[in-house]
């Protein structure tokens, strides 16, 4: 059931065609009250983290019972060649989707999606933006909100603001330096939207399938959000400020199997073990120690790991708005 004075709109967004002619679409819902800002949520640019997808369905029930000021907009199924292959990049190009935003329109299947997806929310006049994300297959992520750093104090600040509301207790910021370094991130969908001078925050909890344990928390903390942008009637709980860290991450240096000894949001020191690599030998090769002090907002859970491939991912305190001590 609908609520009073709210329009529902399910929209198909085309992209183009496989080899049977068969087409590509995406699949949007979008929920309008009355005056308020418009605010998207999107989910499933990589194929196994879909996490966001429950989540927005929740959110989605939530507001059609009433309350709803703003436009909500849901792309609950980002990539959805993507979901079917359980791939993290777009099977039929190769492609990580999350490296090609804003996208072309006359580019590969996978930046034609970035585009149609670009497009349709700029058109759409979206003012906030908050896109899902998890550990995947081989690793689980403690809930935390990621933040593009473009060199804008109010919009960080914007986007600071978002996360707090949401209820995370860490924002991971990624620094002009560090965008400079690797430029690949510049072409996420939220860094592409913080360059339009859209607020956005990457909202990253969970692992492979859904986590009754962290999904309904993230559904509370996004409803508190959108009372605290004006897109939901109600009051708006207070929430302390998310501690600041940058990302750190852990990579191994042989291969084998890994056996972790931290768990999530665990505080580590320099030097403080994180788990430990066997052969199929069943020879210890490798201590993994962290690199500073910090604490643990993903950790691997999968344990099949070769050289180079991520270990655990750290928050660390480091000097910036906001910071707080872990």
């Amino acid at each position: 059931m609908e609520g009073v004075g709210l329009r529902v709109e399910k929209e198909t967004l085309k992209v183009g065609e496989i080899c049977d002619g068969a087409e590509l679409k995406l699949k949007v819902v979008k929920v309008s009250g009355d005056g308020g800002p418009v605010v998207a949520f999107t989910s499933s640019i990589h194929g196994i983290e879909v996490n966001g997808f429950e989540v927005m369905r929740r959110l989605y029930q939530a507001v059609l019972d009433g309350g709803l000021t703003g436009t909500l907009i849901f792309a609950p199924m980002v990539n959805p060649l993507a979901v079917a292959m359980r791939s993290v990049v777009t099977p039929l190009d190769s492609m990580n989707l999350n490296r090609v935003f804003p996208g072309r329109a006359g580019g590969t299947l996978t930046e034609r999606i970035a585009h149609a997806l670009s497009k349709y929310l700029a058109d759409s006049g979206v003012e906030y933006l908050v896109d899902f994300h998890g550990g995947g297959y081989c690793c689980e992520s403690a809930p935390h909100a990621a933040i593009v750093d473009v060199g804008d104090e109010e919009l960080l600040e914007k986007a600071y603001g978002m996360a707090k509301a949401a209820g995370f207790k860490y924002a991971a910021v990624l620094r002009r330096a560090e965008l400079e370094e690797e430029l690949r991130l510049k072409a996420t969908l939220d860094a592409s939207f913080m360059r339009r001078g859209v607020p956005s925050i990457l909202a990253d909890f969970g692992s492979w399938g859904y986590q009754e344990r962290y999904i309904e928390e993230v559904v509370r903390g996004l409803i508190n959000m959108l009372k605290s942008l004006g897109a939901l009637k109600g009051d708006v709980e207070g929430k302390p400020n998310p501690i600041v860290v940058e990302r750190l991450w852990i990579r191994a240096n042989r291969g084998g199997m890994f056996y972790p000894e931290v768990k999530l949001l665990d505080e580590v020191p320099e030097g403080g073990v994180l788990g430990r690599v066997i052969d199929p030998h069943f020879e210890e090769v490798e201590v993994v120690h962290s690199l500073m002090r910090g604490v643990t907002l993903l950790i691997r859970n999968y344990p099949p790991v070769f050289t180079g491939e991520e270990i655990a991912m750290l928050g660390v305190a480091r000097s910036g708005i906001h910071e707080q001590g872990l």
